[in-house]
């Protein structure tokens, strides 16, 4: 009895060898050997590498796309002979065909130009007609943004930094006033404050390179960040997030701002840029010193500026990039106002009323008179400096270090004189729609003097300087079996107001009473 359950169990086990030895051939089969295929995309007309350009197989669901430094990786492609498709808007499509061997990893880097025709295969010997070749950095720029736009991940918005051409002071703000559906608030001339589609500039974060940008926002505890002290000068792209992603802030109601530096990986050449201009506004022309902002004072109204950057890839590990800017402008802001009664202003007291004692006097009426009048001439000068550099340096193959360093100075120095003319009393029937005279006779009953006109001239200018500093690393794996992008920044922003400059006050009124005042 215990022979035969043993001769069973030798039998089980020798059919189940030989049905493994049967299986192993197609057991091999159904997991063919593969391979790994990496490189850059590079566009040889702007020296530069293409990011987000996509890279397919044909016939698989492979798919990659590159990096900020043109790099890509495709794992798991079937052995053998490959045909490899990359895309980028604005470039025609390339396809080439590749040997992948198992286990193997294929090195292969693709060159294609932004608005050319057909790139011609390895080899391929291509006759030319005689024809001009034109770029722009406006127009290269714009494709890059487009091609970053068409594969976003979410409802994105993205602009080149070149697409509008040099801003002349350097201003952020003056560039972002052209993007669709942002409307910019200007506080003395200077774009500072944004809203998206209508949301309020304090529900509109703003961020560079991914980190939150700190502003020292002149209305107090406001989370609305100002932009007056950032430079575009080092800014690659900047992008607009329409719809709000699982990291996006709380207070993102209708999306987020992201400004892009610039990287020596996008680079494989190193690119210098200059502009060197002159500066000044539409109603102070003149080149030689004229009056203002301080009183007793000359000083031009026209100004130099120039700002710089250099884009350096040293070799394919370490590279670098800066950029400066300075300007001073002058920005006169005069102004002229009227106080109407009986409009704007309410009236407070009957028509027919006979005018008694002090105060007031302002009769009701169905034709609205002028009480007060008043202009103000105001100047300032805005200077502006900023510095920007990234370093990038690769410590391994998969992984990129980035530091970054932001650095915006402003200063505004302005000075305002007002002078005002107001009525304080008006006689039933001294007014009309082209003139209003204030009282001059005596009261009926105390035969006091009414000439209760008043006359105004006030003084007043402060130095408001401010600065902002945004220092950050970040660190970017991309390896074939896992992704990481951390980093740490961290920054600060002050604005100061000096309102006592040289010894002199910071403002003074002179004020005569007791004037008749007529209009």
């Amino acid at each position: 009895m215990p022979y035969r359950p043993r001769c069973l169990q030798l039998l089980s086990s020798l059919a189940f060898a030989i049905v493994a030895l049967c299986l192993a051939p197609g057991v091999s089969a159904q997991a063919p050997a593969t391979g790994t295929i990496e490189g850059r995309v590079f566009d040889p007309r702007r020296g530069g590498y293409l990011e987000k350009a996509r890279i397919t197989v044909e016939g698989t669901r492979l798919e990659a796309f590159t990096d900020q430094a043109g790099q890509y990786r495709l794992t798991g492609v079937p052995a053998g002979a490959v045909k490899l498709q990359v895309f980028y808007t604005g470039a025609a499509s390339h396809t080439e065909t590749i040997q992948v061997g198992p286990g193997q990893t294929v090195q292969r880097d693709v060159t294609m130009s932004l608005g050319s025709g057909r790139t011609p295969t390895a080899g391929e010997v291509v006759k030319l007609d005689a024809f001009t070749v034109s770029s722009s950095k406006e127009m290269e720029g714009a494709a890059i943004a487009i091609n970053e736009q068409r594969f976003a991940r979410n409802i994105m918005q993205v602009v080149s930094a070149d697409e509008f051409g040099t801003i002349a002071d350097g201003s952020i703000g003056e560039f972002m006033k052209f993007l669709p559906g942002i409307t910019s608030d200007y506080t003395g001339g200077d774009a500072r404050r944004f809203s998206i589609n209508g949301v309020p500039e304090d529900n509109v974060p703003i961020s560079m390179g991914g980190f939150e940008m700190a502003s020292a926002a002149g209305a107090g505890t406001r989370r609305a960040v100002e932009l007056d002290q950032v430079s575009i000068n080092n800014i690659a792209r900047i992008e607009i997030n329409r719809a709000p992603t699982p990291e996006s802030p709380g207070m993102a109601l209708a999306g987020t701002v992201n400004f892009v530096p610039r990287s020596a990986f996008e680079r494989s050449r190193p690119s210098y840029s200059y502009n060197v201009q002159w500066m000044f506004k539409d109603a102070e022309r003149a080149f030689h010193k004229t009056p203002g902002p301080r009183w007793g004072e000359y000083t031009r109204k026209v100004q130099p500026g120039f700002d710089l950057s250099a884009i350096v890839p040293v070799n394919k590990t370490f590279g670098f990039s800066v950029s400066a800017g300075y300007s001073i402008q002058y920005t006169p802001q005069p102004a002229a106002g009227m106080t109407w009664r009986g409009a704007s202003t309410a009236t407070n007291q009957s028509a027919t009323a006979v005018p008694t004692g002090t105060g007031t006097w302002f009769p009701d009426t169905t034709t609205p008179y002028a009480t007060t009048f008043n202009w103000r001439d105001s100047g300032k000068h805005t200077t502006r400096h900023s510095f920007s550099t990234t370093v990038d340096w690769r410590p391994a193959r998969h992984d990129r270090l980035s530091f970054g360093f932001q650095y915006g100075m402003l200063k505004e120095n302005f000075a305002t004189r007002t002078q005002t003319f107001t009525i304080n009393r008006v006689s039933p029937g001294n007014w009309s729609q082209t003139h209003t005279w204030g009282q001059a006779s005596l009261w009926p009953t105390t035969g006091a003097a009414t000439n209760a006109g008043q006359m105004t001239i006030s003084n007043g200018g402060r130095i408001r300087p401010g600065r902002t500093i945004a220092p950050s690393l970040r660190w970017i794996h991309d390896g074939p079996t896992w992704k990481s992008d951390a980093g740490i920044a961290y920054g600060t922003s002050r604005i100061q107001y000096q309102d006592i400059d040289l010894g002199a006050f910071n403002g003074m009124t002179i004020q005569r009473n007791n004037v008749q005042i007529l209009f």
